[in-house]
Parts: C-alpha cells; structure tokens; sequence
C-alpha cells in the first residue's frame, strides 16, 4: 500500500532493498497448525478453513485422537493479558469493530465505546471456554509462557496454535 516503503529506510537510490516486516494493522493472534496432526484428523487446511464450530470440532477430534500425547490447542497462558489478545482478535475476526494500538484496542471508534461486552466478544469468550471444557486446551498451557508455547508446538504436542506473525520464522 501506498507509503509502505519509505526513503532511506527500504527504498535506497530509487532501488527497493528491503519491506516492512510489521505494521500496527496486524492480528496479534493467528493460527498456525501442525499440518501432519490436522490432515491425520482428517483436515485439509489448504482446502478449506474452519469457522468457529469447525475450529472448536477439530480440537475435539485432534485430542481424542492423540489419546494423551497431544492436543487440540496450546495456548502460552501465563500472562493473563494474552487471553485478552486471544478474545480481542477472534472477535475481530468474528467483525467486532475496534480500534488497533495498543491501549485502544477495545474501543469502537465509530461510537467512541468500549466494546468489551458485544456479541463478537461474547462469542470469543465462549469459543475458549468451550474449547476448555471439552478437554481440548494442551494441560498446563496456564503455565506456560507464550515463548514455553511456542517451543512445544513444533514438538508435536498440539494440532494448533494462537500466536502472533513474529512466529513465521
């Protein structure tokens, strides 16, 4: 988009030499799957993506089907503001309307509103707890920074992951 690269930082003599590697218009939580867990599943995530039932479903079966060895999702729960970010951003997905830096993130901007306790929200909250209650959630994921979560993932012990887009790498 125009003024993405600018002079003297990724643009040099008229020459691009770099891009932006982040922006404040980004989700702070994405999902990342363990793609040989979701296709022995039975899910091919190329294909198609999940809604929320699809989502919530897939954690169901991914952690019956690990019996034990692995779960339907981890999650770095230790720091309780990252549940926050978990909500913030499916709810952002699910069409909450709310501003993007960082301490105004929960504001509607077209009505000046918190928007804590809108449907969108609601439904976040319940997707999670959901997901909780069927025995989904990776044991111990509350005590596990989201570095601790990060560093389990790709050991095979989820289907899937909330993190943010610094975990590309």
């Amino acid at each position: 988009p125009l003024g993405s690269f600018i002079d003297g930082v990724h643009v040099f003599d008229g020459l691009t030499y770099t891009f932006p590697q982040t922006s404040s218009k980004r989700y702070w939580s994405m999902t990342f799957y363990n793609t040989e867990i979701m296709e022995q599943a039975g899910y091919d995530l190329e294909a198609e993506r999940l809604t929320w039932d699809q989502f919530r479903e897939a954690a169901r079966v991914v952690t019956e089907q690990g019996q034990g060895q692995y779960y339907g999702l981890i999650l770095g729960g230790q720091s309780a503001d990252r549940f926050g970010t978990y909500v913030r951003n499916l709810a952002r997905m699910a069409g909450a309307s709310s501003g993007g830096s960082v301490g105004f993130d929960d504001i509607d901007w077209r009505t000046g509103e918190f928007v804590y306790t809108s449907d969108e929200y609601l439904a976040a909250i319940e997707l999670l707890m959901a997901i909780n209650d069927d025995g989904s959630i990776f044991p111990g994921s509350m005590s596990l920074s989201e570095a601790e979560a990060r560093a389990q993932f790709p050991q095979g012990v989820a289907g899937m992951i909330l993190e943010g887009p610094w975990n590309i790498p």
